[in-house]
Parts: C-alpha cells; sequence; structure tokens
C-alpha cells in the first residue's frame, strides 16, 4: 500500500510540474506575442520571426530570449 501512495504521490508530483511548466510557456508565448506586436507596430515593414530561442534555468527561470527576424 506505501508503494502504491510513493507512486501516487510521485505521479501527482509529475503532473503538478508539467502544468507549472506549461502554465509558464503560456505566459511566455503571451508576452512574446505582445513583443512581436510591439515591434510590428514601430516598423514600416512587416517582419516575420524566424527563429525563437528560450534559455531557461533549471528552476525553470527565464533566462534569455534569442529572437530573429526577417523582412
Amino acid at each position: 500500500m506505501r508503494n502504491k501512495t510513493n507512486k501516487l504521490s510521485s505521479f501527482l508530483v509529475k503532473k503538478i510540474v508539467s502544468v507549472h511548466l506549461f502554465y509558464q510557456s503560456l505566459l511566455l508565448s503571451q508576452s512574446l506575442v505582445y513583443l512581436y506586436a510591439f515591434i510590428q507596430a514601430r516598423l514600416s515593414s512587416f517582419p516575420i520571426i524566424s527563429n525563437c530561442q528560450v534559455i531557461v534555468s533549471e528552476s525553470s527561470e527565464i533566462l534569455e530570449i534569442n529572437i530573429k527576424f526577417y523582412w
């Protein structure tokens, strides 16, 4: 019984972590959309995102965002 409880708690912790990471990625994607809209509003031509790289730490903190555009 104890082993089943440990497996269940491990499963729940993994689910909570994945939901937390998913929520963070949603927040990140939303902020990227705002950044894209801001850049688009400031430029006369229409930029297209060709590459987006997000570097995160082990604790899921965003360390760096690299975005490449082309026209």
